[in-house]
């Protein structure tokens, strides 16, 4: 498995940074196949007040997690899984919970 934890105390400030609402992690990291290659998957929830400035806050923290991490994160917005009922099941079965407010 992943470990992120090591990572924990950046992550709550890159969060702040870029209005975050929620931040889950998922998918491989979470399992044994995890290895050197995988990406990270994460689902994001954004604060937003209106769509004003979404792509830079996005691409954003997307980019400051990659440097963060040191490998490709794939970056899940939480209103976007809501189109497909069983990528939406798989998520929700298996997230765990790494930023809230």
């Amino acid at each position: 498995m992943f470990s992120i934890e090591k990572y924990q105390k950046q992550i709550i400030e890159l969060c702040n940074k870029y209005r975050i609402k929620s931040l889950y992690l998922f998918g491989s990291s979470l399992r044994k196949d995890f290895h050197e290659g995988s990406d990270v998957d994460l689902l994001v929830e954004f604060i937003r007040d209106s769509f004003s400035g979404s792509f830079d806050q996005y691409f954003g923290f997307k980019e400051e997690l990659e440097n963060l991490l040191k490998r490709e994160v794939d970056l899940v917005c939480k209103n976007s899984i809501s189109k497909n009922e069983f990528f939406q099941r798989e998520i929700e079965s298996t997230k765990v919970k790494l930023y809230a407010v």
